[in-house]
């Protein structure tokens, strides 16, 4: 009789969660409203609409979708429902004709659903024209993921953290005969991964926060911030060897979101990763001319020793260089590496490999420099260890406010003979603009 009570009660306060937003109704219907179903209050010298939603009756959702035409960046407000309170979340939109956003809200990894859309504003803040269409808000439930998804094929197994914004948290290479090494990214915190980060501003309007006891930019990371709190995952597209995400990021040296949109596809082939990113800033800022890193990558301790191409010939099978005694690469009185390329078509890779000469390689074609050191190295191959190995090709350039800024890179393993080999084939497989 206690077990049926506390059942009872159990799924009394189930249905109340349902109720009030807490949980996903994984059977809702759809819902689509059409430029009819808003009243629109429109200012397009000032760049603000506000489309008030007529008929509020949506079905509980945790993605919305927007078709619009815009002639400008726009930052918009979704007022909705969730868990009985009015509940607002910003986005951003670029600019385009017949152009489609998605997003999944804020609540989403918490199981959350919204419902009863009251109004969407937009503003523009960027852009010549000031022209702005809402043609129509679609909403439906999607599948709730609760942090790391993966693809996987013959060689490869692939995972991004959806806490950590998306950036790739795990990666296996399921052909290596080492039963003991599965997963090859150090995934300790937020700041390690294999993720996007960029340094901007540190002059005012931008108040800097602290880092490492010292005056920290505005620094965009994937992964998330300092202390801990994950970026807010935005969209996700999973298919059999590939997957999109995309993700607001955080600040690295404060509590709050950046204005920055970060997306990554991951595509698995049988011998490499290949990773497509894009990054738009949306903030008010003016951004200095930067080292940026593309990206920053974090190995298990284990694959303790660094090699690279330090010669001129790039890509005649020239000596390559090995380094086992690096240090912390924050410190300039540690051993550390810092390449600099001669030319676009250099050989911009590098490899952590372990003492049989087996790791992980990573090539950004263009990039101009590489960094790369170790912290508290022990050689574990425990990925959730403090103890790691760090790699970043880098590229020049400064944030631009409302500028997609892309660049794709590889990640393959094996020996460092064979990556090497492998990344001469491929060179020619994307043309990163960017460094150029």
């Amino acid at each position: 009789m206690i077990a049926k009570m506390v059942s009872f009660f159990y799924v009394l306060a189930t249905v109340m969660q349902m109720l009030i937003g807490g949980y996903p109704v994984f059977n809702a219907d759809n819902y689509t409203a059409d430029i009819s179903d808003f009243s629109v209050t429109a200012n397009a010298e000032d760049g603000f609409f506000t489309y008030a939603v007529q008929n509020p009756d949506v079905t509980r959702f945790n993605r919305f979708s927007l078709n619009y035409s815009s002639g400008s960046y726009m930052r918009g407000v979704i007022f909705y429902t969730y868990k009985c309170r009015q509940y607002s979340e910003e986005f951003f939109i670029e600019p385009g004709t017949d152009m489609t956003y998605s997003s999944l809200i804020d609540g989403y990894l918490e199981y959350g659903c919204g419902k009863k859309i009251s109004r969407i504003t937009f503003e523009a803040i960027s852009g010549e024209g000031h022209e702005f269409l809402l043609e129509s808000v679609h909403t439906s439930v999607a599948q709730v993921h609760k942090d790391v998804v993966y693809i996987e094929n013959s060689r490869y197994r692939l995972g991004a953290s959806l806490l950590w914004g998306g950036a790739v948290s795990y990666l296996e290479d399921l052909k290596d005969s080492d039963e003991s090494l599965t997963n090859l990214v150090n995934c300790h915190d937020t700041g390690r991964l294999i993720q996007q980060s960029y340094y901007g501003t540190n002059s005012a309007p931008y108040e800097p926060g602290i880092s490492f006891n010292v005056t920290w930019s505005y620094n965009p990371v994937q992964g998330g911030n300092q202390y801990g709190q994950n970026s807010k995952i935005i969209d996700l597209e999973i298919n059999d060897d590939s997957m999109y995400i995309k993700a607001r990021a955080r600040d690295w040296a404060k509590k709050e979101y950046t204005y920055c949109i970060m997306e990554n596809t991951y595509t698995l082939s049988d011998d490499y990763i290949k990773v497509d990113n894009r990054f738009i800033d949306y903030s008010p800022y003016v951004h200095p001319y930067n080292q940026q890193e593309c990206p920053a990558l974090y190995t298990v301790s284990s694959l303790g020793t660094f090699v690279y191409y330090d010669g001129a010939q790039d890509w005649t099978g020239g000596a390559l260089t090995y380094r086992d005694d690096l240090g912390f690469w924050g410190d300039p009185d540690e051993p550390q590496v810092r390449k600099t390329f001669g030319s676009y078509g250099a050989e911009s890779w590098s490899a952590w490999v372990n003492s049989g000469d087996w790791g992980l390689g990573v090539y950004t074609p263009g990039a101009k420099q590489l960094a790369a050191g170790r912290y508290g190295y022990n050689g574990t191959k425990n990925a959730s260890e403090d103890a790691t190995n760090y790699v970043a090709n880098i590229g020049q350039f400064s944030i631009v406010r409302c500028k997609p800024t892309e660049y794709s890179y590889f990640l393959s393993t094996g020996t460092a003979g064979e990556l090497r080999t492998l990344f001469s084939s491929i060179k020619d497989l994307v043309y990163n603009e960017l460094f150029d």
